[in-house]
């Protein structure tokens, strides 16, 4: 009976060293995998509205997941948070001490402006940035109502139809890969783009699909033009287009810049003309006084015309005296 419970005590020890091995060996392994496969390199692929840092920050929000084992269980058998400004993020171990970040953003469609800042949204009317810098190359969304807007979420605009429009516009556009720089909703419920000084002039919210795939045909041989293209009431039926040619700014600045190079010109001839004018009739006076004073056998004696000038001079003087004065 005691060899019995010599054995089994003996069996309990040899039992409780195996656990404290395992568990030393698992302790080490932890240890040694956590130096080895601490992430030290972090490559950042396709983003192009975000920087490096940010995406790290957020992908990495955890010294955890400066762990390449950590990371690969994490990204295939956990759902990972979704970042509401990205569509999709894939996480490459490239070795036991790197890893490659390769993230799709959600594409950027357009803008409106609230309280002097510059709140951007993708295709689903979602606030994705909102930012004091402008991006250049994204229209600009006037006519919408709304009080105060959220990052991350749904643009709060009041109509919701009017939301559920540019929603729609939005995807049609980024589809037919047309980027206007401004998309106006009027007050008479109907929708205006504007492409440089081409005015596209959609109407209601009505057949915006055919519209939008024939106005796509359309833009490129209206490049270098100025005026409105009419497809308000454009259907599937609709044949031709009207596109009423007005003068660009260009055109415009350039007659106004003719007309006043014209006016000046005009000006200098009607002043050269009028001194030409003066000085025949000084000529002409000139030869009548001669003539009366060789008549009447009286000496004569040209007029002395630097008075006049000096006389100009004086009133010059004058009116720049009478201006500082009045300046004083």
């Amino acid at each position: 009976m005691i060899e019995y419970k010599r054995i089994a005590k003996e069996k309990r020890k040899k039992k409780r060293l195996l656990i404290a091995a395992i568990v030393l060996l698992i302790v080490v392994l932890m240890a040694v995998t956590y130096v080895l496969c601490n992430v030290k390199k972090v490559t950042v692929e396709g983003n192009e509205n975000y920087s490096d840092e940010q995406i790290i920050s957020l992908v990495l929000p955890s010294k955890w997941d400066y762990n390449t084992i950590y990371l690969f269980y994490k990204y295939h058998f956990t759902d990972v948070p979704q970042i509401p400004f990205l569509d999709l993020v894939e996480v490459e171990i490239v070795s036991h001490d790197e890893i490659c970040i390769q993230v799709y953003e959600k594409k950027i469609v357009g803008y409106v402006l609230c309280d002097g800042s510059y709140v951007y949204f993708d295709k689903d009317g979602v606030v994705v940035e909102m930012s004091d810098q402008l991006r250049e190359g994204l229209p600009v969304v006037n006519g919408l109502s709304f009080s105060s807007v959220e990052l991350y979420a749904k643009l709060p605009v009041e109509e919701e139809a009017v939301f559920n429009t540019l929603v729609n516009l939005s995807q049609m556009l980024t589809k037919r890969e047309l980027s206007p720089d401004q998309i106006n909703f009027l007050e008479d419920q109907t929708i205006e783009l504007l492409f440089g000084e081409v005015t596209v002039k959609l109407g209601e919210d009505e057949n915006l699909d055919n519209k939008i795939a024939r106005l796509a045909g359309i833009m490129p041989t209206l490049a270098g033009n100025s005026g409105i293209l009419d497809m308000s009431r454009v259907n599937e039926s609709t044949k031709s287009i009207t596109f009423l040619k007005v003068p660009s700014q260009a055109e415009i600045q350039a007659a106004e810049e003719a007309a006043a190079e014209a006016a000046r010109i005009a000006e200098e001839e009607a002043a050269e003309a009028a001194r030409i004018a003066e000085e025949e009739a000084r000529r002409q006076q000139e030869e009548w006084d001669r003539e009366w004073a060789e008549e009447n056998g009286e000496e004569y004696i040209p007029p002395d015309y630097s008075e006049d000038t000096t006389e100009e001079q004086s009133d010059e003087t004058s009116e720049e005296a009478d201006v500082d004065e009045s300046g004083q």
